[in-house]
Formats: structure tokens, sequence, C-alpha cells
């Protein structure tokens, strides 16, 4: 038998279910960031967003791989 759409299912859900802990926990702590490193955090975000996107677009062309994610949203940052 051929399990791969009961693994696939899983691993599609699994970010989800983390993302949504992560907004929960970010709710429920007091965390403040300082106003001089409002700028820092706008763009540590958009990095980010930039990172994920571009590995979204790379799985969708079935040209992902791990080491250009990693590598891209670090050179993003700095």
């Amino acid at each position: 038998m051929n399990d791969e759409p009961q693994t696939r299912g899983l691993t599609l859900w699994l970010p989800a279910l983390f993302l949504v802990l992560g907004v929960i926990l970010g709710l429920q702590l007091n965390f403040t960031v300082p106003q001089e490193y409002a700028r820092y955090t706008a763009v540590c975000i958009l990095a980010a967003l930039d990172a994920i996107f571009g590995a979204a677009r790379a799985e969708l062309d079935h040209n992902y791989r791990n080491s250009i994610f990693l590598s891209g949203f670090a050179t993003n940052i700095l």
C-alpha cells in the first residue's frame, strides 16, 4: 500500500498548526519591541515574507532546495 497521500496531508497541516500556535502565543505574551528597533523589525518581517514566498514559488516550480531557502533568508536579513 502507498501511504504517501496521508503523509503529504500531514505535512500540509503542520505549518498551519504551528502558525495558529504562534499567533496564540504571540497574543498571550506581553512582548513589546522598543521604538528604536521598529524599522529593523519591519525589514526582518519583509525579508521573512520574501523568503517564504520565494520558497513557495520554487516548490510550485518543483525546484525547491532548503540550502537556497536558508541562504536567501540570511542574505535578505543582512
